[in-house]
């Protein structure tokens, strides 16, 4: 009778604490996508958890993206997606003031427009080898303060959008991927404690202003794939002299 009470008891609480984490969430079901017959998209966040563990499943469905705005200006200091998760839409994670970890799936592909701006005390975007990260796009991470480590895994035909770190002033390590082929406009401008970058051997454009006013930015090599550099792309990066002369007399006095 004691045993039977103890696993009635530990039944329910199970069951509480399944239905409460899954009334933190508004939800949408959508079939046929990247592939897989029926997913869910996290429409809303309605919780107060200080960390938040997004589900894998719901109701036996798998959790494969977040949804445009969805926790956007919401109070909480860590996330933790779930392997499955293909997409992050636009917004989805703005303004998320306390943020300061996440944790990212091998299985994420996609990061929409301004998904994590402003989320001024994230320090640290690690994404684990063998990501599927394929496009990181415009503002995904600009306004990000605090952020001072990006890591990216090699990536052929990764995409980083216009201004995607654009204003991350204490940004100090980036391991930028294999792969890469644009540098888009603004994408690293204003990242003002920057001091060095290596731009792996697939480079082929440097977009307008994509390191101005990177005022510590000493260190850049230019790879043989390099074909183009717009207007002001260096500037402001008054540490550069020792590259000046190279810059100019492959691209142009413009990129200045």
């Amino acid at each position: 009778m004691k045993r039977t009470f103890i696993f009635s008891l530990f039944f329910v609480i199970s069951l509480n604490l399944y239905s409460q984490n899954m009334s933190d969430f508004e939800i949408q079901v959508v079939e046929n996508f990247r592939g897989i017959p029926k997913g869910i998209f996290i429409t809303k966040y309605v919780g107060n958890n200080v960390t938040v563990n997004i589900p894998s499943t719901i109701n036996g469905i798998p959790v494969i993206g977040i949804s445009s705005g969805a926790f956007s200006d919401e109070v909480f200091l860590k996330i933790i997606f779930p392997e499955g998760i293909l997409a992050i839409y636009d917004y989805a994670f703005s303004y998320c003031t306390y943020l300061t970890e996440i944790i990212f799936p091998k299985s994420l592909g996609y990061i929409g427009q301004n998904a994590f701006e402003a989320c001024i005390k994230l320090k640290e975007i690690t994404f684990p080898e063998g990501s599927a990260i394929e496009v990181i796009f415009s503002g995904a991470f600009s306004g990000c303060i605090e952020l001072e480590k990006i890591i990216i895994p090699n990536n052929s035909g990764f995409v980083l959008g216009v201004g995607a770190f654009l204003g991350c002033k204490n940004l100090k390590e980036v391991r930028l991927p294999g792969g890469l082929t644009h540098l888009y406009d603004r994408v690293f401008a204003y990242c003002e404690n920057l001091e060095s970058i290596y731009l792996p051997n697939s480079v082929t454009t440097i977009g307008e202003s994509a390191f101005a006013y990177c005022k510590k930015l000493s260190v850049i090599n230019l790879p043989t794939s390099l074909q183009n550099v717009g207007k002001r792309a260096f500037a402001d990066c008054a540490l550069l002299p020792p590259l000046r002369l190279e810059m100019e007399r492959r691209f142009g006095i413009g990129i200045w």
